[in-house]
């Protein structure tokens, strides 16, 4: 599925059904498949979503726009979008900026945080 939004077509998967939501940000060049290994496992009990943010994947959106700003944003976006209140998020390399920063911004929205070197 894509999600629209702010100038970009972000690329979205969604595996498993469970009371618990883990949302996987990649690296700075990694796709969502770098967490398809992991969401084997989790989705069998956990909602399990990934995306590829600007610049990766099937993502698309001007190279202009790729920002750690924007990244946050969009993240966001996939959490609206998807009626996701609250989650584990976990993020791979340098998507951990994304991941720290998104916390910092409204902590209320995550359950933990999980950071991938």
């Amino acid at each position: 599925m894509f999600i629209a939004y702010n100038n970009a077509q972000l690329y979205t998967v969604e595996f498993g059904n469970g009371p618990r939501t883990f949302v996987a940000h990649g690296g700075w060049t990694g796709s969502w498949e770098l967490w398809t290994e992991p969401f084997t496992q989790l989705s069998k009990t956990w909602r399990t979503v990934a995306y590829d943010h600007r610049g990766t994947g099937a993502t698309i959106a001007p190279v202009e726009s790729i920002s750690i700003e924007n990244m946050v944003a969009d993240l966001f976006a996939v959490l609206d979008k998807l009626n996701i209140e609250k989650c584990v998020l976990a993020a791979e390399s340098a998507g951990g900026m994304v991941a720290v920063n998104a916390v910092l911004q409204q902590p209320e929205r995550f359950d933990g945080l999980v950071l991938v070197d």
